[in-house]
């Protein structure tokens, strides 16, 4: 195996990747230079938030209760299992570098405190129609941080998608605007679940195993 200098290497300079290992003719500079992206563990993630805001949208602006509210989860459970297929799969697959990583943490740690103090403002004013779309706005917030960090440009879009939405549902307030921003933002998630799935499993199915340290 071979150790590559990332200054050295086509297409540009490579951020927060020091040392590259590769096992057979990789086109690193095409696959690499689109960022960080998270991957089948990744779609994971936004497969299951897509289930939540479909759920809690269901249950706030349409009452609806019991085995109707997991219905959304069945599609998470479809998205889990083609993400689990992936990940079992031989070769590291698409890794995000040590620095995306704490990015993710420290801005997953900001959503759950925006959950929690944007879901008790609009309550406690009285205003639970503005609940899916609050949610909507921070989950898209909490994307740009990431998106920058990883330098992937997909997730400057997926963040435009959900904070467009919020805005509709605030603008149309509810049933309709609160019911767009829920099950949109739930979409937008699931398309970008699927998306991140296809593209790990490509990767793997090219370029073998590949390892990937970073400072």
């Amino acid at each position: 195996m071979e150790a590559v200098d990332r200054q050295y290497l086509p297409y540009g300079r490579l951020p927060a990747l020091d040392i590259l290992k590769i096992d057979n003719n990789v086109d690193i500079g095409t696959e690499f230079n689109q960022g960080d992206e998270m991957g089948s563990w990744g779609a994971l993630i936004m497969g299951f938030f897509g289930a939540f805001f479909a759920s809690m949208t269901l249950y706030w602006q349409f009452d609806e209760s019991g085995l109707k509210l997991v219905l959304p989860f069945i599609v998470f459970g479809i998205i889990a299992f083609f993400a689990v297929r992936v990940i079992r799969q031989r070769g590291d697959g698409i890794t995000p570098s040590e620095r995306t990583k704490k990015v993710i943490s420290w801005s997953s740690i900001g959503e759950g405190v925006g959950f929690f103090l944007a879901s008790n403002i609009v309550m406690n004013f009285h205003h639970p129609e503005f609940l899916m779309p609050v949610m909507a706005l921070v989950v898209g917030l909490h994307f740009i941080p990431i998106a920058y960090a990883a330098r992937f440009l997909p997730f400057y879009t997926l963040s435009g998608v959900l904070i467009f939405f919020a805005l509709i549902g605030f603008v149309l307030g509810a049933p309709l605007g609160s019911a767009i921003s829920g099950f949109m933002s739930a979409g937008g998630l699931w398309v970008a679940s699927a998306l991140a799935i296809w593209r790990d499993a490509r990767f793997k199915r090219k370029n073998g195993s590949v390892i990937v340290t970073s400072a």
